[in-house]
């Protein structure tokens, strides 16, 4: 996925675990993302930019399925 995107010329992004901030008090780490890039002033990734968020649930599948995948 991450070539796919690079490739596409689309100037999306694709990293694994980015820190997406959802709001001044929380953030998340998706296992993999696809994003369109923030400008220098963003420290972490703005929930905005964000385009598709990928989480790999093994032994966490409750709480993905649960409270995270409500908060993106």
């Amino acid at each position: 996925l991450m070539a796919t995107v690079a490739e596409s010329g689309s100037g999306l992004v694709a990293a694994q675990q980015p820190t997406v901030r959802l709001d001044d008090w929380s953030a998340r780490e998706p296992d993999l993302a696809v994003y369109r890039q923030p400008g220098p002033e963003h420290r972490l990734l703005p929930v905005q930019n964000l385009v598709l968020a990928i989480e790999v649930a093994d032994s966490s599948l409750a709480v993905d399925l649960g409270a995270k995948r409500w908060s993106y």
